[in-house]
């Protein structure tokens, strides 16, 4: 990826380029071996596998307009999965949305979801979507910090896990 990028970290902006409605979601998929979901009362939020199955499922929906990608490993090994949607041209400028940058944030991760889900969902029948995505290609990583993500649901309730799952402060110059 290249320097091109217009930034933006989920939240109103994100969804202002796109619509001004929200969906609520549901998932009917099992997770991973081993991971936990959501406490009761919280189970459409999408667990770090759920996001990776609507991942699949939207390239397999719209191999045309979208491709799924690994930025690389997170601290635990998980792969940073990213959606690139659009049609642009190598030249033409890209946006970056990221969610779920602190671990407690799920509801951006839900955020990134939606923006993709109307960005392809919408390509075809919105003009102003089908303009975007003709030129430029939108980048979306809905996780960016799985390894945290999944620590805070891991004990079946918020632990409020915001950091990146390091063990000691030492830990950070194996990421330099």
């Amino acid at each position: 990826m290249r320097s091109r990028f217009i930034p933006l970290i989920a939240g109103t902006t994100a969804l202002f380029l796109l619509s001004s409605s929200y969906s609520a979601f549901s998932f009917t998929g099992s997770p991973t071996a081993g991971a936990k979901d959501f406490p009761a009362g919280d189970e459409a939020y999408h667990t770090v596998s759920e996001v990776e199955q609507f991942m699949d499922k939207t390239v397999k929906k719209y191999p045309e307009l979208a491709q799924k990608k690994s930025l690389g490993k997170s601290v635990e090994g998980r792969d940073l999965w990213t959606l690139k949607i659009g049609k642009g041209k190598e030249s033409d400028p890209e946006v970056f949305i990221m969610c779920n940058q602190h671990a407690r944030e799920h509801l951006s991760t839900e955020q990134c979801i939606d923006a993709a889900s109307q960005l392809t969902e919408n390509y075809a029948s919105t003009p102003r979507v089908k303009d975007i995505l003709d030129h430029r290609n939108v980048w979306i990583l809905p996780v960016a910090n799985p390894d945290g993500s999944q620590y805070d649901i891991d004990s079946g309730r918020y632990l409020g896990w915001r950091k990146i799952a390091l063990r000691t402060l030492t830990d950070l110059s194996e990421l330099i």
